[in-house]
């Protein structure tokens, strides 16, 4: 059954990006974890790119859920993957990450709440996103941070996400040199920076250190940032997606090399006649 959903889902995520004027397979895709696996403590997470960037489960607690297309992931208590290799995009490079999430409202979001994370514990070498409530940042409304240890900066405020899932896209912009140069989006659309922690925390230059990625709680301490609820189809491009590019994934999840090749040649047959 998750086959054929994830079938249609393809065709129909090809006729999303045609409608976008977006020419897919543009992105350059580092790599795409769908986690399907069973959750098992130590379990290999495949590359759907193709790429064989790998990643690993650590969980005893963790637990296959309905996500998105197919199965997500439930960390459970004590879990969160991590890449095999150091391959995200690091030092100012441009790059767009971006997955599913459904927080959960049974305990969270408490503390950092990461949805995942990497870098150095050094100003500016340090990029995370969470979803935190707020609280111990005095901002007084739930949002998406993004944490760079110099600091953080909220977009949006009051967004209520508990308990449904939920398009994360974190962009890099080309050319970047400071944190004003990295967007937010929730669900397709753009978010506005509500607060930072102080007066540098947008001026400050991104310098993100050359690590692992981990998916699902912070690199700096994985236990205690983990993030309650679900994860599904976690993507890293070394390129910054555009605006519809972002919209379709929103939409859904990007479609199979397979189907847009034969899509393709269908396109190129119809012409001739």
């Amino acid at each position: 059954m998750a086959g054929r959903r994830r079938g249609a889902v393809a065709l129909l995520g090809c006729l999303a990006l045609g409608a976008l004027g977006v020419t897919p397979g543009e992105a350059a895709l580092l790599a795409q974890y769908q986690l399907e696996e069973a959750p098992t403590n130590g379990a290999s997470l495949a590359d759907s790119s193709g790429n064989g960037n790998g990643a690993t489960l650590t969980s005893t607690t963790a637990s296959s859920v309905a996500g998105v297309v197919g199965n997500g992931i439930n960390f459970g208590s004590d879990g969160y993957a991590s890449t095999v290799a150091a391959i995200a995009p690091s030092g100012a490079g441009e790059r767009t990450i971006d997955t599913f999430f459904n927080p959960l409202s049974n305990g969270g979001p408490q503390g950092q709440n990461a949805i995942f994370g990497y870098g150095n514990n050094t100003a500016g070498e340090y990029f995370q996103l969470t979803y935190e409530n707020g609280a111990s940042q005095g901002t007084g409304a739930d949002g998406l941070f993004l944490r760079h240890w110099g600091g953080w900066i909220q977009f949006g405020s009051g967004l209520g996400l508990m308990d449904a899932w939920h398009h994360l896209a974190v962009r890099v912009n080309p050319g970047a040199t400071d944190f004003n140069d990295v967007d937010v989006f929730l669900d397709g659309t753009a978010l506005s920076v509500t607060a930072v922690s102080n007066a540098s925390a947008l001026s400050l230059g991104i310098a993100t250190a050359e690590t692992n990625l981990v998916i699902g709680a912070s690199i700096a301490n994985p236990l205690a940032t983990r993030f309650n609820g679900s994860i599904d189809e976690f993507r890293i491009h070394d390129n910054a997606l555009s605006n519809g590019e972002i919209a379709a994934q929103a939409a859904i999840p990007e479609p199979s090399a397979a189907l847009l090749g034969a899509l393709g040649l269908l396109a190129l047959v119809r012409r001739k006649r």
